[in-house]
């Protein structure tokens, strides 16, 4: 797949405050075999287009790559790249400057990267949809199947199942939810380990930030929910096996549920203003049960 299966990475990593441990991953993404892709002629429109391993359009610096039964890579713009492989009826499409869009390794993966070095990678298992809308946009559904990420902004990021940069297994990774809107938003839900599924993280408001079921191992059914610029929400991240548990945050607030240990379950914290914290069953094991709510400013922390 040559220089292109690098995914560009979101510069809002690291925003997420308070619990929300330093993200990063890398996707290992095997390169393929270049025979079917759209050789740019270097002049005119830029546009490929290649459907189950046969190019059908190509001009200018657009590439796309395809095999498989019913696959598609589409790549519009300058130096765009598009690539369906490794499966049967993958889709990709690449639309902007230095755009990137790449499903493969499974089926019925689609990537959909529409902005200025917009990034979207569906890989790495089957079902899996990521849709990065906005310049320097990042999504990337992988590390399992049924995993969807949606990033739409400026420097957004959501990533579900997988993140790349991590030196860790990140395997089996299922039905993971991550979307990010906003201009340096990100989101991460079930990545940063293996077994990690049904989670949820979303993340509405300029620069927020919201994880759930990531860095560690069978961390399942967890919701973190950050709504407001600048908000920030974490449930049964940092650890392992922490299981149901929700972080809601509004306006500025932090929320965070059942992290940084192990085995905890079912804990709530709900935060609403600037500057408002609630931690619930934090930083501990076997701490379930706990809820804690926040707000004025203030902060409560359970137990």
């Amino acid at each position: 797949m040559g220089k292109r299966n690098v995914p560009r990475t979101a510069a809002s990593i690291g925003r997420i405050g308070g619990l929300a441990v330093a993200l990063g991953v890398g996707i290992g993404i095997a390169a393929m075999p270049w025979s079917a892709a759209a050789a740019p002629d270097g002049g005119g429109p830029n546009i490929s287009v290649s459907h189950d391993g046969d190019v059908k359009v190509v001009k200018g610096t657009a590439t796309a790559v395809s095999d498989g039964r019913g696959s598609t890579a589409v790549a519009h713009g300058f130096g765009s790249y598009a690539e369906a492989t490794g499966g049967t009826n993958n889709h990709a499409l690449a639309s902007g400057v230095g755009s990137t869009a790449i499903a493969k390794g499974g089926s019925n993966n689609t990537s959909t990267a529409t902005g200025t070095n917009s990034t979207a990678i569906a890989a790495g298992g089957s079902n899996n949809t990521s849709t990065a809308t906005g310049t320097n946009s990042t999504a990337i559904a992988a590390g399992g199947s049924n995993n969807t990420a949606k990033a739409t902004g400026t420097d957004s990021g959501a990533y579900a199942g997988y993140y790349p940069g991590l030196d860790v297994r990140q395997g089996s990774n299922n039905n993971n939810l991550a979307s990010a809107q906003g201009d340096s938003a990100t989101a991460v839900a079930g990545a940063g380990g293996s077994f990690n599924t049904d989670n949820t993280a979303i993340a509405y408001g300029d620069n927020s930030g919201a994880v759930s079921g990531f860095g560690g191992n069978s961390n399942t059914h967890n919701t973190a929910v950050a709504f407001g610029a600048g908000t920030h929400a974490g449930a049964g991240s940092g650890g392992n096996q922490n299981d149901y548990n929700s972080a809601t945050a509004t306006d500025g607030a932090g929320a965070f549920a059942g992290g940084a240990g192990n085995d905890n379950d079912y804990n709530t914290a709900s935060a609403t203003g600037d500057g408002s914290l609630a931690n619930a069953g934090v930083a501990g094991t076997d701490l379930d049960h706990y809820t804690a709510n926040a707000s004025g400013g203030d902060t409560v922390n359970n137990p």
